[in-house]
């Protein structure tokens, strides 16, 4: 009697906590909760993953061919190749109509293009 009771109340509470998140939701548009929970709006987290993972590839693709000139980055998208020499590179990246670029090897993502 004890589990149903618990299960029940614990039914009732999850709706209600439902309930108001959705009415919260509905007055005040989903990307206020999302930027309060931490979300950049601005892309900026999803353009350094995608900027690491191109600086990865074109560092893996440096030891084999010996040269940068040869990485295909087109499985990025909104993803170029700036420049690309024996030694260095610079790719840029757009994410919710912001600039942000990479040079390396060795670089870190930071804002604007090359």
């Amino acid at each position: 009697m004890a589990r149903a009771f618990t299960t029940i109340a614990m039914l009732a509470v999850l709706a209600v906590s439902g309930f108001v998140f959705y009415k919260h939701v509905k007055a005040n548009g989903l990307t206020t909760e999302l930027h309060r929970l931490g979300f950049r709006q601005s892309g900026g987290s999803a353009a350094d993953d995608e900027l690491l993972s191109a600086s990865t590839q074109l560092e893996a693709d440096h030891s084999a061919y010996f040269t940068f000139r040869r990485t295909n980055l087109s499985r990025f998208k909104d993803m170029r190749l700036a420049y690309a020499t024996d030694s260095a590179y610079c790719v840029e990246d757009v994410k919710a109509g912001k600039w942000y670029h990479l040079t390396g090897p060795g670089g870190y993502p930071i804002d604007g293009p090359c």
